[in-house]
């Protein structure tokens, strides 16, 4: 009987759990100009002016880099704790060494409280790229975290700044030397005046 009571206590403090973790957890929603917006969004980005994208392994040794690169989706929840979608293309040229995509997989944008900013986690990509030691066969699994989308604030619109800038700095799987860095900077070219809010 105490062993009963003792279950029942746990299931309720669990159940109590959940619900302020349901309670507490805050929305994403995709803002233009300052509006949140409640149909999908196409979003596209490149490879900001004068970067590159940058694989390299956990050493800090490089692997490839490109100077171009080209990202297309659209979301495809309207509002919740993540915002998705699928990426339609992912492409990369002027590289170091021959670099295929063959998933460009999806992304999910996840509100950073206080902030016009959402964190940016990368589902289900799969690329190819050449090493010095070989073939790299790089995957993003389920949910990795890839970076950060910085949104457009009503200053930055002020000041005559009109895009956002997604921030890639990933640890991804890339079979032969385990882990890779993924590091780039985009553009976000359209929509201008991206942000996020809860």
């Amino acid at each position: 009987m105490k062993h009963m009571k003792m279950l029942g206590l746990a299931a309720m403090s669990a159940m109590a759990l959940i619900g302020i973790a349901a309670g507490t957890a805050s929305a994403t929603t995709v803002e233009i100009n300052g509006v949140a917006q409640t149909g999908a969004i196409a979003i596209e980005a490149s490879i900001a002016s004068g970067k590159s994208m940058i694989f390299k392994d956990t050493s800090g040794f490089s692997q490839n880099t490109c100077t171009t690169s080209v990202a297309k989706g659209s979301t495809e929840t309207k509002t919740g704790t993540a915002v998705t979608g699928k990426l339609s293309s992912l492409t990369f040229s002027n590289c170091t060494r021959t670099l295929t995509v063959h998933k460009p997989g999806a992304l999910e944008y996840v509100w950073n409280s206080g902030t016009t900013n959402a964190t940016v986690y990368s589902e289900e990509a799969q690329i190819t790229s050449g090493s010095p030691i070989g073939t790299l066969n790089c995957t993003t699994g389920t949910t990795t975290h890839i970076g950060t989308l910085t949104g457009v604030t009503a200053a930055d619109i002020g000041a005559g700044h009109l895009h956002g800038t997604l921030h890639f700095s990933a640890l991804i799987n890339c079979g032969i030397i385990s882990s890779a860095k993924w590091e780039a900077t985009y553009t976000i070219t359209t929509p201008e005046k991206i942000g996020f809010v809860s």
